[in-house]
């Protein structure tokens, strides 16, 4: 009997697993608010992000971003925004790459006040393993005009609870010295 209900039990979720396996896009179209934490040099910062995506059309989007940290007195605050084209090597995954500026801020302990624009480049792919499961990844350069460039390398999973609202969670490496995570939610419209 027990064999019989653990057998009726595996056949109907490998079913529901089979039938909600429909193919979809990577979601282009969403707005995203996260937990975001960065160690740099064994320093925390903490704060937050609100993140958008919007599809221009079937391949070109905007993308825009918005990110406050801080550690006692020092704050920094990233804002940037750019323009992405997604080249769909298949159904449900697609290459991308985004071009945009951005302004940097960071103030605190009295003396500290350092600002600067900067733009980037960004190269990745999105795929959606699952109706329930989108994974990312990406690597990104960033031209400021004081030489400071640098590299970073991004990995995210959005996990969808409902077709509108995803949990997202991400990791970003910039060097040995900086790298963060994420945890948020997103709406997809």
């Amino acid at each position: 009997m027990k064999k019989t209900l653990v057998s009726l039990a595996l056949a109907g979720f490998a079913l529901s697993t089979t039938s909600a396996m429909a193919a979809e896009q990577p979601s282009f179209n969403f707005v995203s608010a996260d937990f975001v934490e960065y160690d740099l040099d064994g320093t925390d910062f903490d704060g937050f992000s609100i993140n958008a995506n919007y599809a221009l059309g079937n391949n070109l989007f905007m993308e825009a971003d918005l990110q406050r940290l801080s550690r006692y007195d020092i704050n920094n605050l990233i804002g940037t925004v750019g323009f992405g084209y997604a080249h769909f090597v298949h159904e449900t995954t697609a290459i991308t790459g985004s071009v945009g500026t951005g302004y940097d801020r960071v103030t605190g302990l009295g003396l500290l006040n350092d600002s600067g624009h900067f733009s980037y480049a960004n190269v990745g792919v999105r795929s959606r393993l699952h109706q329930m499961v989108e994974l990312g990844a990406d690597v990104q350069r960033n031209f400021a005009g004081s030489g400071l460039n640098e590299t970073s390398y991004g990995v995210e999973a959005r996990f969808f609870v409902q077709p509108q609202f995803s949990i997202d969670v991400g990791y970003r490496y910039v060097d040995s010295d900086l790298d963060g995570y994420r945890v948020g939610v997103a709406y997809h419209f």
